[in-house]
C-alpha cells in the first residue's frame, strides 16, 4: 500500500514538472501558442527533449559583451554546452566546464591593433544580479551573433560566430 502511494506521488511530481515546462513537447521558449494542443502520437512523444535536459541546452549560443561580469581581459564571451569561450583583444580562450584546463586560440603573426568588434546585435539581454548591493549588479548586457577582428593579417578578417550550438571561426 505504501509503495502505491509513493508511485502516485512521483507521478504528480512528473505532471507538475510537465506543467511548469509549458506542456507536453513544448517549453515556454517554443514558438507554438499556449492555446495550441500538442499531438498525442507516439512519434511526437519520442521527439520531445527529455524532462531531465537542462533549460540551458535549449537556449541558442550567442556572444555577450563583457560589461564586468567576467575578468576584464575578455571583451566578449559565449556560453555553450560544455565550455565557455572568451574573446580577448589578441586571442580567444576556451575553458571547458569545470575550468581545470584551457585552450588559447590565436592567429600567428596577427596585428596587435586588430580589436574584436560586435556585429549583428540580437534582442537577447543578460542580467547578473549577484549579492544585495545593486551598484554591483550588471544589467542589460547585449548579445551578438558575430564578433569580428578586421585586418588580423593583410586582407584577412577573423570572425567568430555561433552555429548549431557551437562557437566557430
Amino acid at each position: 500500500m505504501r509503495r502505491q502511494g509513493l508511485r502516485q506521488w512521483r507521478w504528480m511530481v512528473v505532471c507538475g514538472a510537465v506543467a511548469l515546462l509549458g506542456g507536453v513537447g513544448r517549453s515556454s521558449l517554443g514558438t507554438a501558442s499556449r492555446d495550441a494542443v500538442p499531438e498525442r502520437s507516439a512519434t511526437h512523444v519520442a521527439q520531445r527533449p527529455p524532462l531531465t535536459a537542462p533549460l540551458t541546452t535549449r537556449i541558442p549560443v550567442s556572444f555577450e559583451r563583457n560589461d564586468g561580469q567576467v575578468h576584464p581581459d575578455a571583451r566578449f564571451l559565449a556560453r555553450a554546452r560544455g565550455y565557455t569561450l572568451f574573446v580577448r583583444d589578441a586571442d580567444a580562450v576556451v575553458v571547458p566546464a569545470g575550468g581545470r584546463s584551457m585552450l588559447a586560440i590565436a592567429v600567428a603573426g596577427a596585428r596587435e591593433d586588430a580589436r574584436p568588434a560586435a556585429q549583428d546585435a540580437l534582442a537577447a539581454r543578460s542580467n547578473y544580479l549577484h549579492g544585495n548591493d545593486r551598484a554591483k549588479w550588471v544589467r542589460g548586457v547585449p548579445h551578438f551573433a558575430r564578433i569580428r577582428r578586421a585586418g588580423v593579417l593583410p586582407g584577412i578578417d577573423q570572425t567568430w560566430r555561433t552555429q548549431n550550438g557551437r562557437a566557430e571561426f
